[in-house]
């Protein structure tokens, strides 16, 4: 142990360590003896700044340090093993630190509107889900944000044990996703909004708006069914048990396959509407069709490219089928003014049926009636044919056992429900046959050949063709059917 005295220079019992990349220093206190003159806090002070370091030292750290060593210097008792002596002396202490940089974040852009994919149940009781219900289309307005930008930042500088500043890496900058149909805002630069009412994508790169909603692909469990305040466009096709409900016009490259089509405007289907029946294609303007089989089809002018077989087809105005030797075969047809093919039935007979001048909504309306009354009317037959039976067995026995009886009252009541909802669909079908409206100047047009076996309706009356005809025009002259 080295005695220090007033001349001795201190600076001996300092050992300093500094990291390669000059953030930390280190210090170790040799032993000395104290009694004479002591190290100070003012001592290691001066040194490290004859070192140039100032910047983060630990003054609460050295003065810690200077005090274990007056304490491991302190005489110990002689019988006594001191626990001075067993204190090591401080060594490689951290007596400053400098402080790193915070690097700047890059900027973010944050997108207000999305497409969603949620699988729904449905409904509250039923704990089946329908993984068709996954598509939520997200429309926007006119100056509707879409994305915001958080523009990147500097970072904090930060400082080594010299006092030397450190630059912080800053945040990479990016632009807004500016697309087709969207611009900076005027009042928010680091805003972007729409500049038309539509539908918002992102393709990865841009944010475009579209009046349009449109699938490049099928419309399947990948997108899931549609609905959309606006023009819907699908390139590929709709496959079995989709939705797709639009207030705009709809058009779909490929062929739908019993699914439900609806529009509050056009419809067209370049491809065809096929299946086992399960579909609908119904439009409040419009439907245009490459072909179709087995399917239902309403609209007010209801149009085919090629054919259109075993169909239920209602138009308010016009149908018209442009299929050459294949037009309109089996089926139902329904027009208020007109329809027009080139070919109606076929060779084989097939029982098609084509009307004219009648309002088809209220003609379906009629339909569904007659359909609930006759229903209704079998079903009291059935009961009537019961309570005749327990009415016999009745008269012959006296009375009927508790069971039976209970049986009995039950079928008089059902029969009296029945009977007052049948006086309640009878007033319907009153209601709706004053409403029937007849076009006495409609026509069926045909450029061809209307087959055998085909039924013509015109304003109520009706004739089947008995043997083919060619090149004709069917029309009402009175209450008879006329071609020409």
């Amino acid at each position: 142990m080295v005695e220090i005295t007033n001349n001795t220079d201190k600076n001996q019992f300092l050992c300093l360590n500094v990291s390669k990349d000059k953030m930390e220093a280190r210090l170790s206190v040799l032993p000395f003896d104290d009694n004479s003159a002591d190290i100070t806090l003012k001592d290691v002070l001066q040194f490290l700044k004859n070192k140039n370091i100032t910047y983060g030292i630990k003054e609460d750290v050295i003065k810690n340090i200077l005090q274990i060593c007056r304490e491991r210097n302190k005489p110990a008792e002689d019988e006594i093993i001191s626990a001075q002596e067993e204190t090591p002396m401080p060594e490689n202490t951290v007596i400053a630190k400098g402080v790193w940089p915070i690097d700047g974040e890059d900027a973010k852009i944050t997108f207000l509107v999305s497409d969603k994919k949620t699988a729904k149940n449905k409904d509250d009781d039923d704990e089946q889900t329908d993984y068709r219900d996954v598509k939520e289309i997200k429309t926007v307005r006119k100056d509707q944000p879409l994305a915001k930008l958080t523009p990147a930042t500097r970072g904090k500088p930060g400082r080594d044990i010299f006092n030397i500043p450190i630059d912080p890496t800053p945040g990479k900058e990016c632009e807004l996703p500016c697309g087709a149909e969207t611009r900076i805002s005027d009042m928010d630069k680091n805003c972007l909004i729409a500049c038309i009412d539509g539908h918002a994508d992102y393709d990865g790169v841009t944010i475009s708006v579209s009046p349009s909603f449109n699938v490049k692909e099928d419309i399947d469990f990948s997108v899931g069914n549609v609905s959309y305040n606006g023009p819907v466009e699908i390139e590929g096709n709709v496959k079995s048990g989709f939705t797709i409900n639009a207030t705009g016009n709809i058009e779909i490259g490929g062929t739908v396959n019993d699914a439900v089509v609806k529009s509050n405007a056009d419809v067209t289907i370049k491809g065809g509407f096929v299946g086992t029946g399960a579909g609908l294609v119904e439009a409040i303007g419009n439907v245009t069709i490459g072909f179709a089989r087995n399917q239902m089809i309403a609209g007010t002018n209801v149009e085919f490219n090629r054919e259109a077989v075993d169909c239920a087809i209602y138009a308010k105005e016009a149908i018209i089928a442009k299929g050459g030797r294949l037009s309109i075969v089996g089926g139902l047809l329904c027009a208020g003014n007109e329809i027009e093919v080139d070919v109606l039935g076929s060779k084989i007979e097939v029982p098609t049926e084509a009307e004219a001048g009648i309002d088809y909504v209220t003609s379906k309306g009629c339909m569904k009636i007659k359909k609930e009354l006759n229903l209704t009317a079998s079903k009291i037959a059935r009961i009537d044919h019961e309570i005749t039976i327990l009415r016999e067995l009745k008269k012959v026995n006296g009375s009927l056992p508790s069971k039976q009886q209970h049986s009995f009252d039950e079928f008089l009541n059902k029969k009296n429900e029945l009977t007052k909802k049948n006086e309640e669909l009878i007033t319907k079908e009153q209601f709706f046959t004053r409403r029937l409206t007849i076009n006495k100047d409609a026509r069926i047009i045909v450029h061809h050949t209307a087959y055998a076996g085909v039924t013509i309706k015109i304003g109520g009356e009706s004739i089947t063709l008995q043997e083919s005809c060619f090149k004709k025009t069917f029309f009402l002259n009175g209450k008879t059917i006329e071609m020409m």
